[in-house]
């Protein structure tokens, strides 16, 4: 069973990083500045998974999102998803923006599937035929 914390928690949102992504975030990172925002789930004392970015004004913007291999497919991203869309609105945001790697097939039909839609595209921000899709949610459009 894992539990939902609505805090940003650096050491152990790193300690995902380190399993879940080829070029991980260190702790500093995600150091709690004002308008950053930040979800944790455990299992107990471990960290399995975290959403984490930032709200300005009226828009918010979805910098990371992660769950460990073990505990995919079983809802926790959307549960994720949905607590910080709350959170955004909560702090006044509209819209969330996300940029996902066109070649993350699974990130993409997970945002897709969640409501997001595609803005733009950054040819090759990720590297050489790896473009950036700008995608936003309209949280005026997302379920509570």
């Amino acid at each position: 069973m894992t539990a939902l914390q609505p805090r940003i928690d650096p050491d152990a949102f790193a300690g995902v990083e380190a399993r879940v992504f080829p070029k991980p975030w260190s702790a500093e990172t995600f150091v709690g500045e004002p308008g950053r925002l930040g979800y944790g789930l455990w299992d107990g004392s471990r960290c399995v998974g975290y959403i984490y970015g930032s709200v300005v004004m009226d828009e918010a913007e979805l910098w990371r999102i992660a769950i460990l291999s073990e505990y995919r497919r079983r809802g926790l991203a959307a549960k994720l998803l949905r607590a910080f869309a709350n959170g955004c609105r909560t702090l006044g945001a509209a819209t969330v923006y996300l940029e996902v790697s066109a070649l993350n097939r699974p990130a993409l039909a997970f945002y897709i599937q969640s409501g997001f839609t595609e803005q733009g595209r950054r040819p090759n921000y990720y590297g050489a035929g790896d473009d950036a899709l700008l995608l936003s949610l309209d949280l005026s459009e997302y379920p509570d």
